[in-house]
């Protein structure tokens, strides 16, 4: 562990709906905390979290901005 957050700590934060002028999105508040992470002691199901997070930010970026899905 060093001087950063563990993954418990950005998770708990991110899992949290408490009011507090600030977004109720799970997935941007798990986003916006990463860069204060610095636990070397991560869970398998960290990157599937954090996809899923980049992934669901991405989508809602897509829909504000009207920009259509890239052609696979």
């Amino acid at each position: 562990m060093g001087p950063g957050l563990s993954w418990a700590e950005p998770t708990a934060a991110a899992d949290n709906g408490l009011p507090g002028d600030s977004t109720t999105d799970p997935h941007a508040r798990l986003l916006f905390l990463l860069p204060a992470f610095g636990d070397d002691a991560v869970p398998e199901d960290a990157v599937d979290r954090l996809t899923a997070s980049m992934r669901a930010r991405t989508r809602a970026w897509r829909e504000q901005a009207s920009v259509p899905p890239a052609q696979a």
